[in-house]
C-alpha cells in the first residue's frame, strides 16, 4: 500500500489526524511510508496507561499508538488535534517511553523513538533526548523529499527491526534447565511410576470394551453399546452458508450422514444390490470417528434383513498387507478367499463336491471337451485332478470362483470392506489406493473403502476416489465423548455383574498383597467415572482436546488413567470404603493426564505438551511470540 498524505482542509480534529494521517503513514510500504505491519501497530484500546510526571502533576498516560516488534516495544506515537501544544505532547510521549524502558532490566531500553503530531507538523526524535531531531511539515511527506526520507531511514520498520535481535540477545539466561532435570541423573528424571496393579487388572479383565480388536469384541460392541452421532444443529442461515462455503471437499461434497443409529441414506445405497457391482462407496470421517464401528454396526444393526442376507461381506485389514505391489494382489486374493469362507462356516469347502461347485464355471468347458470324450474311463479322473490343481493354483481364478461362489450364485452382492488402507506413508497409501481400484476392476464386488478426511482431500481426484459418485460419497461425525465412556462402563459393569464370583489381587508398596472380590472393580470404575465427570469442566474438555474428537484415542486415555501408578493405595482404599462414590481431588486427576506412567512431568513423554517451553538453542527470549509464530 502507498501512502499519499491528506489534504489539510481533511484534518479537522485529532480522529481525523490518527485515521487519515498516521495509521496509513505507519502501515504504508517503503519509501512511501514505514512499512510496520498492521499487528505491530497498537492502539490505545491495547496500550497500558502508565503515571508520568511528578507530585501534583503525575498522572495516567496513555499514548495513540505504540509500535512493537517481536514483543518489543520501539515506538511512542502520540497525535493531537492540529494547532495544539505539539511540544508538550512530545515531552509527555516521551516520558511515557521513559515509563516503558523502566520496566525491563537496567541497560535494556527498547523504546527508543518518539513521534508527536498534530497533522501539520510532525516532530520525532530519540526518547533519550531533550529535543526532537527530525522537524517535517505535512507537505514534507513523500518519497521525493530529503527530510522525508532521513525520516523513514531512522524510524521505518528496517531501522528499528535489528534491534529486536540485540534485546534477544541481551534477555536471553546463558543457562537453561528445566527443574527435572535439576534432580539426579536420567535415570531418575525418566522413571517410572508403572501401574497400579488395581487399574491393571481392569485393563486385562476389560480392555476389549474399552479398545475392542478382534472381529467378535467389534460386534459386541455395535449389539450391545453402539452410541450414534448426530448433524449438529446449526440456527443462523446466513452464518451457516458462509461456514459451508469455506467447508474442505470432504464436507462439500460428502453426504452427512443425519444418524449413524439410523443411516437410511447410506442402506437405500446398499439395497440397489447387483448394480453396485465394480462400484466404490467412500466413508469420510475424522480419524478415530468411528469409521470401522460405524461399518460394524451397519453390517450387524442397521441393515433390513433382507438387505442384509442378500449380501456378502469381506473384510480386509489393510494395515496387515504387504507394501510391495509385487505381493499386496496375491494376499488379496487370498484375503479374499478367507473372507468368503468365514462368511460360510458350514460349508466344508474341502470337500470334493464343494469344489467342483467353486470352479463350475471352469470346469464346465472341461467337461464339455475333454471330459465329454474320456466319461466313464479311468483317465477322466485323473485328467479332472489336474484341472482342478491348476485352477487352485491359479490365485486369481480361484478369489474370481469364491467369490462368485459365496455371492453371486447365491443372489449375494460381495462387499469387500478395505479398514485401514489411509494409515501409511504417502507411496504406501497411493498403493493401497490401485488395489482399491484393482479390486473394483477385477471383482464383481461393491469395495467401500473408509477413508480420513485429510485422504480424501488430498487424493480425490486420484484413482479409485475420482470413480466414486457423488451420491456414494457419505460423511460421519464422531460421537461424543462422554456418551461413549459411560456407555462402555455401563457394559463393563454389566459384565462384571454378569460374571462368576471370584477374587483379585493387588499388591502394596511395603508388599503386601490385597484380596478382593471382583465386583470391587465396578466400585473403581465407577469412582473414576466420576472423577471425571465432577472435574467435568477441566478433565473431560482436556480428554476430549488430547484426542482430538479421536473417540478411540480417547477411550485408550481413559484405560491409562485407570492403571496410572500415580493413583495410591489409600485411594482404592477409599474408592472401596465409599462404595465407589469416592471423587479422586483435581490435583489428582491433573496429575495422572499430565505425567501418566512418569515419576516427574515430561512433556515429550506426556499427552499435555508445555507449549512454552524453550532450550538454550532457541533464538528468541520472548515464548509467548515464539508460541504465536508456530
Amino acid at each position: 500500500m502507498k501512502f499519499k498524505a491528506p489534504a489539510v482542509e481533511e484534518l479537522k480534529n485529532e480522529s481525523d489526524v490518527e485515521q487519515k494521517l498516521i495509521y496509513p503513514l505507519l502501515t504504508a510500504e517503503l519509501p512511501y511510508g514505514l512499512g510496520f505491519a498492521g499487528a505491530s501497530v497498537l492502539t490505545k484500546h491495547n496500550i497500558r496507561a502508565l503515571s508520568i510526571n511528578k507530585g501534583r502533576s503525575t498522572k495516567s498516560y496513555f499514548p495513540d499508538y505504540l509500535i512493537t516488534q517481536q514483543g518489543y516495544p520501539l515506538i511512542v506515537v502520540e497525535a493531537k488535534t492540529p494547532g495544539e501544544d505539539l511540544v508538550e505532547a512530545y515531552r509527555e510521549a516521551r516520558l511515557y517511553s521513559q515509563e516503558i524502558n523502566a520496566l525491563f532490566p537496567a541497560g535494556i531500553n527498547p523504546c527508543v523513538k518518539v513521534i508527536a503530531t498534530d497533522g501539520m507538523i510532525f516532530l520525532a526524535g530519540n526518547s533519550d533526548e531533550l529535543e526532537p531531531c527530525i522537524e517535517l511539515k505535512l507537505e514534507d511527506l513523500i518519497p521525493a523529499s530529503e527530510l522525508f526520507a532521513t525520516f523513514v531511514e531512522g524510524f521505518s520498520v528496517k531501522a528499528v527491526s535489528h534491534l529486536c535481535e540485540k534485546y534477544d540477545a541481551l534477555l536471553k539466561p546463558s543457562y537453561l534447565k528445566k527443574p527435572r532435570r535439576i534432580i539426579g541423573g536420567k535415570a531418575l528424571q525418566n522413571e517410572e511410576v508403572g501401574h497400579n496393579s488395581f487399574g491393571a487388572n481392569i485393563a486385562a479383565e476389560l480392555g476389549h470394551i474399552f479398545n475392542p480388536s478382534s472381529i467378535e469384541d467389534r460386534i459386541f460392541i455395535v449389539r450391545n453399546g453402539y452410541i450414534p452421532s448426530k448433524r449438529r444443529e446449526r440456527y443462523i442461515d446466513p452464518i451457516d452458508k458462509i461456514i459451508r462455503a469455506a467447508k474442505p471437499p470432504s464436507e462439500a461434497d460428502a453426504k452427512l450422514i443425519e444418524d449413524t443409529a439410523n443411516p437410511s441414506e447410506l442402506v437405500k445405497v446398499i439395497a440397489r444390490g447387483k448394480v453396485l457391482e465394480h462400484k466404490v462407496i467412500l466413508i469420510v470421517g475424522g480419524v478415530g470417528a468411528g469409521k470401522t464401528t460405524f461399518i460394524d454396526y451397519l453390517r450387524e444393526v442397521a441393515l433390513p434383513r433382507d438387505v442384509a442376507e442378500s449380501s456378502l461381506w469381506i473384510r480386509i485389514n489393510m494395515n496387515e498387507s504387504p507394501i510391495s505391489g509385487d505381493e499386496i494382489y496375491n494376499w488379496l486374493r487370498a484375503e479374499i478367499v478367507s473372507g468368503c469362507k468365514r462368511e460360510l462356516p458350514d460349508i466344508d469347502f474341502d470337500h470334493l463336491d464343494v469344489v467342483q461347485k467353486v470352479y463350475s464355471v471352469e470346469l464346465a468347458r472341461f467337461n464339455k471337451v475333454q471330459g465329454r470324450l474320456l466319461k466313464g474311463t479311468p483317465e477322466y479322473n485323473l485328467r479332472l485332478v489336474e484341472e482342478l490343481d491348476k485352477l487352485e493354483a491359479d490365485r486369481h481364478s480361484t478369489a474370481v470362483a469364491f467369490t462368485r461362489f459365496c455371492g453371486t450364485e447365491r443372489g449375494k452382492l460381495p462387499i469387500i470392506v478395505l479398514d485401514n488402507c489411509d494409515k501409511r506413508t504417502l507411496n504406501e497409501q497411493l498403493l493401497m489406493f490401485q488395489a482399491a481400484q484393482w479390486l473394483q476392476r477385477e471383482f464383481k464386488a461393491l469395495v467401500i473403502l473408509p477413508l480420513r478426511e485429510e485422504t480424501y482431500d488430498n487424493h480425490r481426484e486420484r484413482p479409485p476416489l475420482d470413480t466414486a459418485l457423488k451420491d456414494m460419497v457419505f460423511r460421519i461425525e464422531p460421537p461424543m465423548f462422554q456418551q461413549v465412556l459411560v456407555k462402555r462402563v455401563q457394559l463393563a459393569l454389566r459384565e462384571i455383574g454378569a460374571g462368576q464370583s471370584g477374587s483379585l489381587r493387588y499388591d502394596l508398596p511395603n508388599g503386601y498383597t490385597v484380596e478382593y472380590s471382583k465386583t470391587d472393580t465396578s466400585l473403581y470404575l465407577m469412582s473414576i467415572l466420576k472423577s471425571i465427570f465432577d472435574h467435568d469442566k477441566y478433565v473431560r474438555r482436556i480428554i476430549v482436546g488430547l484426542s482430538a474428537r479421536n473417540i478411540r484415542r480417547a477411550m485408550e486415555i481413559f484405560l491409562e488413567f485407570c492403571t496410572s501408578g500415580h493413583i495410591k493405595e489409600d485411594q482404592i482404599f477409599k474408592i472401596r470404603r465409599s462404595e465407589g462414590k469416592y471423587t479422586l481431588p483435581l490435583y489428582q486427576v491433573s496429575r495422572v493426564l499430565l505425567r501418566m506412567n512418569r515419576r516427574f512431568y515430561d512433556g515429550d513423554a506426556s499427552y499435555i505438551k508445555n507449549i512454552f517451553s524453550t532450550t538454550q538453542f532457541d533464538a528468541r527470549t520472548n515464548y509467548f511470540l515464539q508460541v504465536l509464530d508456530t
